[in-house]
């Protein structure tokens, strides 16, 4: 019988140690909570010991909802939908037409006189210059599509003459 109750004792500090409360614990094994915490002093688990399993026990399984990556979240950061900035950008999908996009940047064009670049773009344009880039890959990916010539990479303003 001795031994029956050591490995039952070894049974509860193990589900204690795995993360379970006292509560749970107990209502497993159908012992109070004080039951349990007698058990654990019995044998001999330590406050260190307890006080990593209520940090531990703190922390969730959590999955991102753009990518699916899966790992344990301090509920501070239970929350959050994504793994990241990125991946919620991702996730979000484009958020204008490819349509829209180019009528833009052909009226942006037609106004300038040439092909507008990243800095016309966001002074003068409907969309942020990161949407054409999120949608084409590129500003020059959605110049070429929208049948405008692509600038000099650097802009004419960067070029410098060597002395």
């Amino acid at each position: 019988m001795r031994a029956k109750l050591s490995e039952r004792n070894a049974a509860i500090v193990a589900r204690y140690l795995e993360g379970k409360t006292l509560e749970q614990v107990g209502q497993e094994y159908g012992i109070t909570r004080e039951r349990v915490r007698q058990i654990l002093i019995q044998q001999g688990v330590s406050e260190v010991q307890k006080a990593a399993v209520r940090y531990l026990r703190r922390f969730r399984d959590w999955t991102c909802r753009g990518c699916g990556k899966h790992e344990k979240r301090d509920p501070r950061n239970y929350k959050r939908l994504h793994c990241s900035k990125l991946c919620a950008r991702k996730s979000q999908g484009p958020t204008h037409s490819e349509d829209d996009l180019i009528a833009d940047l052909r009226r942006l064009a037609a106004e300038l006189g040439r092909t507008p670049g990243q800095r016309d773009i966001n002074a003068s344009g409907k969309y942020w210059h990161m949407s054409y880039v999120y949608r084409f890959g590129s500003i020059r990916n959605a110049q070429e599509r929208a049948g405008l010539t692509p600038r000099q990479v650097g802009g004419a303003g960067h070029a410098k003459k060597c002395p």
